[in-house]
């Protein structure tokens, strides 16, 4: 089909844009927690805007450790590592398994949440 033989669609013939579920698109940063269920709610309640968990304490790490459901025994772990905000992202499941004790269940949780 040559140049001169494309036809034009008005804009009417298309059909209107439809808005994406959930607010989508949105930019996901790999410091992003979306709760303790990892989805859009938790609690019933709206998850909070994007939180930049690189300016977590220990304590806040501590804290969202023990609110995974199985991972409660590993805060303490967290506490003597020193793990904040920062180092939390660069945890492996290798870090998880050997150095730090985690079993797989737990470190898998971990992981899939950070």
């Amino acid at each position: 089909m040559g140049k001169a033989e494309v036809k034009y669609l008005p804009p009417t013939s298309l059909p209107a844009p439809q808005p994406l579920p959930f607010g989508f698109p949105y930019t996901v940063s790999p410091y992003f927690h979306a709760g303790t269920m990892g989805g859009l709610f938790l609690d019933g309640e709206e998850s909070p805007a994007l939180e930049d968990i690189s300016k977590w304490t220990v304590e806040d790490v501590c804290s969202f450790v023990s609110n995974l459901s199985g991972c409660t025994e590993y805060t303490q772990v967290f506490r003597e590592q020193a793990i904040d905000g920062e180092t939390l992202p660069l945890l492996t499941e290798e870090h998880l398994l050997n150095n730090m004790g985690l079993k797989l269940g737990p470190a898998l949780k971990i992981r899939s949440q950070v």
